[in-house]
């Protein structure tokens, strides 16, 4: 009798906490970027799990496999209160040459810094504060972005960036910008480059010298 009650007891146990799981798995709320209409609007997307690369560098090849075969790739990553789906700026190396954003619509992170407008470097514990002005600088301070539009984050690969790190950067970068974007009527987009070097920001060349 004693063992039918303590396998009865077990069996409670564990439907118990089957429940929760399942319902701590449905409160998680979901998230699209850069935003729903861009993420519904995207042809044959590839989902990629961060937490299955065991690097920086793998995560790099996959997203660039995938781009160049023409598909979409979306990172998935999650935390213990959210899924997030992120569709990366993403290109072949060869179509990275034609595109020539604005040095002052990027800001660059690094594992312990912020890189602003190619050459000004901030202590990354600035880096929620800046993800603020740069998304509303709407062309206010000159060393930040034109518009909402324009402005995007680069994510860098440097020689102790791991994904777990990855992983932290992005969801404080997600979280951050959801506040903002809850604020602004959900209106805005979060553009993400994740790369392995900073964009090189082409410039026009000088004016001809008349002699």
């Amino acid at each position: 009798m004693k063992k039918i009650i303590h396998i009865f007891i077990s069996l409670l146990i564990f439907i118990s906490c089957e429940k929760k799981s399942k319902i701590s798995e449905i409160e998680k709320v979901t998230y699209f970027y850069p935003n729903k209409n861009l993420f519904d609007a995207a042809a044959n997307k590839i989902f990629i799990k961060l937490d299955t690369f065991s690097s920086f560098n793998r995560l790099l090849e996959k997203i660039d496999k995938i781009s160049c075969e023409k598909e979409t790739p979306i990172v998935l990553f999650e935390n213990e209160n959210s899924i997030f789906n992120l569709i990366p700026i993403h290109m072949c190396y060869a179509d990275m040459q034609t595109w020539c954003p604005k040095a002052r619509n990027e800001i660059a992170i690094t594992k312990d810094s912020i890189i602003i407008d190619y050459n000004i470097n901030v202590s990354i514990d600035s880096f929620p504060d800046y993800i603020r002005r740069h998304i509303q600088n709407h062309g206010k301070e000159n060393f930040l972005s034109d518009s909402p539009n324009k402005a995007f984050f680069s994510i860098l690969k440097d020689s102790s960036l791991s994904v777990t790190k990855t992983k932290e950067i992005l969801i404080e970068l997600s979280e951050k910008f959801n506040e903002i974007n809850k604020s602004n009527g959900d209106s805005l987009p979060l553009f993400v480059f994740i790369g392995s070097e900073k964009i090189e920001i082409m410039t026009p060349p000088p004016p001809p010298k008349w002699k």
